[in-house]
């Protein structure tokens, strides 16, 4: 049973730790119930905000958890490697592939057979080889350029992401907002991909490196004004979620034009800071 609070249009602030909904589960014995709620939990997922889901599908797997040997000290015990959920290689493709289908306009069939020419469909096809396309992309705190080259890749009726990879027939769903795609799939769950540079744009026309809110929270603190040339990696803006700061850096070297200041309450993927490459040099002379 799915017990939840929320009704389309409500605001989730980050004022508090939400609950947003309470999943309960029965059977015979604790053994049954905890498999119950794995797969429970397995089969959920909620894009657009950060949850608790793939944390709670690691304790419920626990020895101490199935034994019932649990105390307020739990969490604390747990190692870092028990609380990091990291993508695999397969959502890092599944981004990589979105990314480039947004990129090169799609390769839908309804695209194909409204080309009056084979130059017409930008979808990296070249004579001999298998098209690629490489884009830097961070999740979970890890940064990576990922090299895609092109399986077959196609998006159904039904809005769900088909790719075959090492061999291996994948499904996923892929939610994009902003500069960032929410990363769906049975096998690894689900993950928050951001682009770090500008010519990974969802938009191809967007210019500038966007820095965004990873999530809901406070700004403490701008450490660049309006104009500063700043260089890749420098910290621009601190914020608060989830009792954590997060220190925002630069993700190229440019002139900040910043958008937001100290103490403003911030939405997931709200652009702090852009970061343009243009007149960077007449700025610093």
């Amino acid at each position: 049973r799915l017990d939840a609070g929320l009704v389309a249009g409500q605001r989730i602030v980050s004022d508090y730790d939400p609950m947003i909904a309470k999943l309960i589960v029965h059977a015979p014995d604790r053994a049954g119930a905890l498999r119950r709620m794995h797969n429970a939990l397995d089969a959920s997922a909620v894009p657009g905000i950060v949850t608790n889901i793939d944390f709670l599908k690691s304790l419920v797997t626990r020895d101490d958890v199935a034994a019932g040997d649990i105390d307020t000290g739990l969490i604390d015990r747990m190692s870092e490697e028990d609380l990091a959920h990291n993508p695999g290689e397969l959502s890092w493709q599944f981004a990589a592939g979105a990314i480039s289908q947004a990129a090169s306009g799609g390769a839908s069939k309804e695209r194909l057979r409204g080309a009056t020419s084979a130059w017409d469909v930008h979808d990296g096809w070249r004579l001999s080889q298998h098209p690629s396309f490489t884009v830097e992309l961070s999740c979970g705190g890890e940064t990576r350029n990922i090299t895609f080259t092109y399986p077959p890749l196609h998006v159904d009726s039904q809005g769900v992401w088909h790719m075959r990879w090492d061999g291996v027939d994948h499904q996923a769903l892929i939610y994009t907002t902003g500069a960032s795609l929410w990363v769906i799939t049975q096998a690894e769950g689900i993950h928050l991909f951001t682009r770090v540079s500008a010519e990974t744009s969802l938009d191809p026309g967007a210019a500038g490196a966007e820095v965004l809110s990873p999530m809901p929270g406070t700004v403490l603190e701008v450490a660049v004004t309006e104009g500063d040339v700043v260089e890749q990696g420098q910290t621009l803006v601190i914020l608060e979620a989830m009792k954590m700061e997060h220190v925002l850096s630069a993700p190229t070297t440019g002139v900040a034009h910043v958008h937001t200041s100290p103490g403003s309450q911030v939405g997931l993927d709200e652009v702090l800071v852009t970061v343009t490459e243009e007149n960077a040099e007449a700025e610093e002379r």
